[in-house]
């Protein structure tokens, strides 16, 4: 998993200087944005491993992001694990029938979110 690229869509500053923190421990190679309005063209212009979406966002939502994403021929294959404070079940299986590879809920331990991504990785 090394030196692989994650991608943070987070406005939350705390949660994400924490998993930043966390996944750069674990070898990874992490950027963040804290808006989701150019998401798409970010990542388009510097492809990650994985994104990390909230959906509590300013200015879109991250089922908007989500949408556009995987709308995207360039983007639609790269996985998404959406992390939120929202997790009654409906909110799970909206992102998911958006195409979200898998959800965890915030805050969430460490290993979960480790346990995801690692099963994306390496399926």
């Amino acid at each position: 998993m090394s030196g692989q690229k994650i991608l943070i869509c987070d406005d939350d500053v705390n949660m994400s200087k924490m998993t930043q923190f966390l996944l750069k421990k674990d070898g990874f190679v992490v950027t963040h944005v804290a808006d989701g309005m150019n998401l798409v063209e970010v990542v388009k212009q510097d492809p990650p491993s994985v994104i990390l979406l909230d959906l509590a966002l300013p200015n879109k939502d991250g089922y908007q992001i989500l949408q556009e994403l995987k709308a995207d021929e360039a983007t639609a294959g790269i996985p998404v694990i959406v992390m939120s404070g929202y997790e009654k079940p409906e909110y799970v299986d909206g992102a998911i029938r958006l195409g979200a590879n898998d959800y965890v809920v915030k805050p969430f331990k460490v290993e979960a979110l480790r346990e995801k991504i690692g099963r994306i990785l390496n399926p």
